[in-house]
């Protein structure tokens, strides 16, 4: 069964505001690395809340994809969304966005696309 698009962004929305509750306004700089690990906590009770539709349009089937899932929403919530990984790893030396399904990398002075995108 194939979800559409709509459906995933509305369940992607719905846990960004459980997020924003959780943090009743605090900004990013003030959340150590015990703070991010209570809020993952704080989602992965919230994807338990969430009806089996809701929690099937965010095709998560494997172990790992849930953790996954939720960094990728924290960092895009919190951080600069796919390119957090890049910034964090070491062999990077530039990052290139094009677009926002057109992102390069520098590495050991040679240039490569990145398997990664924006979601908008």
């Amino acid at each position: 069964m194939k979800t559409s698009p709509g459906a995933v962004e509305r369940v992607r929305e719905k846990l960004k505001m459980r997020m924003a509750d959780f943090m009743n306004g605090k900004t990013h700089q003030a959340f150590s690395r015990t703070h991010l690990h209570a809020l993952k906590d704080h989602l992965r009770q919230a994807l338990k809340t969430l009806s089996p539709e809701e929690y099937r349009a965010l095709c998560i089937l494997r172990v790992g994809e849930e953790d996954r899932f939720l960094d990728d929403l924290v960092n895009e919530t919190l951080g600069l969304g796919p390119l957090d990984p890049l910034l964090k790893d070491p062999s990077v030396s530039e990052i290139m966005v094009n677009g926002p399904h057109d992102i390069f990398v520098e590495r050991e002075g040679r240039l490569e696309r990145v398997d990664i995108r924006f979601h908008d």
